[in-house]
């Protein structure tokens, strides 16, 4: 032992590791290791080499001397091992409890083999010490050092103040106490505070805060920082210029300050985190806290702006091709943005038959409205406006009182708790009597809510889309206002159905529901249909940009849609994006992003039916999946297709603010643009809402699509149903997710969704994510989806009609399609004699279809 080499290093050993059966705490210091350090070595000096044997730096005691106490010679005592290091002195027993545990004297075992059995099952562990470990005495000059430390730490201990026994958990203070006295007190001036040992002691004011700043961009990678600088040259400059400050007026200012201002990388107050929920109604377990010192980091996506934007591995963006994204420039905007389109009677002409042929035209006398937009600009001579329907343009917002607060509110609401007040109107209910709070961040509060919208785990529930709407408020030119009036003949109904509630209060919920519920959908049936008002959405070649800059960069339109059904209203809004270059799609162009923004609000009583249909970028190639190979092979014929390189974002936010209000919406992708993302956002705010959402979704060639729907209920007794569909063939890759909350006052609500997904292709990929968040325990809902191919049995049937094996494949589809076809307006979907929208979906479809036979059947696909 007297080698070095042969010593058992002091890292080695668990000295500052308290013993697991010390059930007092005790924090070892410098000193102490220090001291025992000293006395290890002096001990191993003093052993004597005898009856060890040495293997490596390892020292192992004789079996004989541990596993038997008659071997035991107080002269000759085992070794130490460095894998069961105890350093014990000869201190008295008195001094044990205030003793370090590293440092705890044992009494020697006795020499005698006699055996007392209730003694060693008394006190097993400590035989087990005693037969593994004993050590010689320690000298005189040691033991005098270890008994003044120990002095010392005694002392202090009897100067600690008092642990705080008269609060138990859950209870909160007592009463006449302050809240504070849960986690810091005074003493002579001096404040101390409630340390993670469950003790006081002095405040520590030696921790220097860092400055938080200057490591907000520490975790960036190298694509995040792509993504920064992709979304900066979409949002332009510092909106000094006239051109960069929007043509939102206020809206403009307000949605480009809020993403240009950084979140703050602040604590929370440390009231949050030592005081009971029932005195603070701030209170959540989901708080922004840090240790004293630590450095605090802004959530990914918030590194730079004060919304969340695109991250590759952010939940709502990790199965899109955000690298794909990024990579492409859209930094340039269209010509003449922000005003309106002047054309002459033979542009008209023109126009007008490229939008018949596309299916986005209804003449004067079938629809209540049109408004038309050619990349993003008001045409008027195409347009047929009301008081009902018009355009906000740049002039309405600089002029005081030409747009009402109302319009102003409504454009400056944000998705998905962003905007922290919840959507509401006079005269309904109070949201904290039925909701629990009139902020989104106090719903079902506090165990239930992340609180702040821009918290991490809050940005892992989202869909990504509200740095996109602030985007398009501040690039847009202008707003298609669909403005419904009230309709006063229905006041009297609404009013009945008021007293009824009265009545019923405290009978059984089935009877609620039969009673209100079942009337006010046999209300809004019975009542007289309307003519659609039709907004549509046109876009050219390069979006009608003239200019010699890099070819490379791609154009971006902002279209902003806002639309308002008032109280009593019944109203129908048909929503069309086409692609007027369809054909002229194989002669290239620039790479063009479409960001467009549509909100609705529902008030009490009125019933709005909503279609939103997306058809830009033209057709996918068929058979992208075989085996054909070369430059004219379909798939190199849709990797250089110049739609590939179109994004289509779309976002709709539907707020049902009053009773009775109901909404029935169909969103339709089946365009051909390279990467589409749309998100559907309905809440439902008040009691007695009812909510219909269809969805469908066409993906093929070389496609990358997401679609995303979230029904949040608010209040109670609300309804809603949500179907989709969706066909994936070619080497197309589409994600579907839907996500229904039932917040915890929502009681008696139901909630339906369902998926049906159908995979044509080996190369095609499909991901559908169901979503439930049930808060509240008295509510009904179900969820499911299903991935699958067309059934064998059906093909066979058909083919044993006469039908060839495409024929059949292609009318199979057509009935899967159909089902969420048939809710959209005949005189934009048409019939089967003429030649609309469900000819174009077949056309889509057909190209989906493979030519030759699948190698994996129907059979082999599994149900989710």
């Amino acid at each position: 032992f007297s080698s070095p080499a042969h010593r058992p290093s002091i890292e080695r050993t668990q000295l500052r590791k308290p013993h697991p059966l010390c059930l007092y705490p005790h924090t070892p210091t410098t000193n102490d290791a220090a001291i025992t350090e000293t006395f290890l070595n002096k001990a191993l000096q003093r052993s004597s080499p005898k009856n060890t044997k040495h293997t490596g730096d390892d020292i192992h005691d004789k079996p004989s001397q541990i596993n038997s106490r008659r071997n035991y010679d107080p002269h000759n005592p085992p070794r130490i091992s460095h894998l069961r290091t105890r350093v014990c002195t000869n201190l008295p027993r008195a001094t044990h409890r205030h003793t370090p545990p590293l440092l705890r004297s044992r009494p020697s075992p006795p020499p005698s083999p006699i055996r007392n059995t209730h003694r060693r099952r008394k006190r097993t562990w400590k035989n087990r010490i005693l037969r593994d470990t004993h050590h010689p005495p320690l000298p005189h000059s040691l033991v005098g050092e270890i008994q003044q430390q120990q002095q010392q730490e005694q002392q202090q201990r009897h100067h600690r103040l008092p642990r705080p026994l008269s609060v138990s958990i859950g209870t909160g203070p007592k009463d006449g106490a302050s809240k504070y006295d849960n986690y810091t007190r005074f003493r002579d001036g001096e404040e101390y505070e409630f340390s993670w040992a469950c003790e006081y002691r002095p405040k520590d004011t030696s921790i220097v805060e860092p400055d938080h700043e200057l490591h907000r961009k520490d975790r960036l990678s190298d694509i995040d920082r792509t993504c920064d600088e992709w979304f900066e040259d979409l949002l332009g400059g510092s909106g000094d210029d006239e051109e960069e400050k929007g043509f939102l007026g206020g809206v403009s200012a307000t949605m480009r300050e809020r993403l240009l201002t950084p979140v703050k990388l602040e604590h929370d107050p440390p009231r949050q985190w030592f005081v009971g929920f029932q005195d603070d109604e701030d209170w959540s377990p989901y708080g922004h806290f840090r240790l004293p010192g630590e450095i605090i980091y802004p959530a990914f996506g918030l590194e730079t702006f004060g919304l969340p934007v695109i991250r590759q591995f952010a939940e709502c963006w990790r199965h899109f091709d955000v690298p794909g994204l990024v990579n492409q420039d859209y930094s340039l905007t269209p010509e003449g943005t922000g005003t309106v389109l002047d054309l002459d009677d033979t542009e008209t002409a023109a126009y007008q038959t490229k939008l018949t042929s596309a299916g986005a035209w209804i003449p004067d006398s079938d629809c209540a409205a049109r408004l038309v937009y050619i990349n993003g600009r008001f045409a008027p001579s195409l347009s047929k406006t009301t008081s009902a329907a018009r355009h906000l343009s740049s002039s309405d917002f600089a002029t005081p009182g030409a747009v009402r607060d109302e319009i102003v509110e409504c454009l400056s609401r944000l998705p998905e708790g962003h905007t922290d007040e919840l959507a509401t109107e006079e005269g309904q209910d109070d949201l904290k009597d039925i909701s629990g709070s009139y902020l989104f961040s106090g719903l079902s509060g506090p165990d239930h809510n992340f609180r702040r919208a821009t918290a991490q785990n809050s940005i892992n529930n989202q869909q990504g889309m509200a740095a996109f709407c602030a985007l398009n408020a501040v690039r847009a030119g202008g707003v298609a206002l669909v403005d419904v009036p009230g309709d006063e003949s229905v006041l009297q109904p609404l009013k009945e159905f008021e007293e009824k509630e009265i009545v019923i209060i405290g009978k059984p919920v089935e009877v609620q529901r039969e009673t209100i519920v079942d009337e006010v959908t046999a209300f809004h049936e019975e009542r007289e249909g309307v003519k659609p008002v039709l907004i549509v959405n046109a876009i050219d070649k390069d979006l009608g940009f003239v200019g010699v800059e890099d070819e490379e960069r791609g154009v971006a339109v902002h279209p902003r849609t806002l639309i308002i059904a008032n109280k009593g209203s019944k109203s129908e809004v048909v929503q069309q994006c086409v692609d007027l270059s369809a054909d002229e799609a194989a002669e290239g162009g620039r790479a063009r992003f479409y960001n467009g923004v549509t909100q609705a609000f529902v008030r009490s009583g009125a019933s709005l039916k909503h279609t939103y249909v997306d058809e830009t970028g033209g057709q996918v190639t068929p058979d992208v999946e075989g085996e054909h190979q070369g430059p004219d092979s379909p798939a190199s014929i849709e990797a250089n297709r110049p739609s590939l390189r179109d994004t289509h974002f779309e976002l709709l936010d539907i707020q049902l603010t009053g009773r009775y209000g109901q909404y029935t919406g169909t969103h339709v992708a089946v365009g051909g643009s390279g990467k589409v993302k749309v998100a559907v956002s309905t809440t439902l705010n008040q009691k007695y809402t009812k909510a219909h959402i269809n969805g469908m979704l066409v993906t093929g060639g070389a496609q990358n699509t997401d679609m995303r729907g979230f029904v949040h209920h608010v209040s109670p007794l609300g309804t809603c149903d949500h179907q989709q569909r969706n066909v994936i063939g070619g080497c197309g890759d589409a994600t579907w997710k839907g996500r229904i909350r039932m917040d915890a006052e929502c009681h008696n609500s139901v909630g339906n969704q369902l998926c049906k997904s159908l995979l044509l292709s080996d190369a095609a990929h499909i991901l559908s994510m169901p979503t439930l968040d049930i808060i509240c325990n008295t509510v009904q809902c179900a969820h499911g989806a299903t991935v699958a191919d067309l059934n064998d049995d059906e093909l066979l049937y058909l083919q044993s009609r006469g039908l060839d094996r495409n024929n059949a494949r292609n009318l199979l589809m057509y009935g899967f399609v159909d089902e969420i076809g048939k809710t959209i307006n005949r005189s934009i979907f048409g019939r089967r004699e003429d030649g609309k929208l469900r000819i174009r979906i077949l056309k889509q479809l057909a190209n989906l279809v493979p030519k030759g036979e699948k190698s994996e059947s129907s059979k082999e696909y599994t149900s989710i």
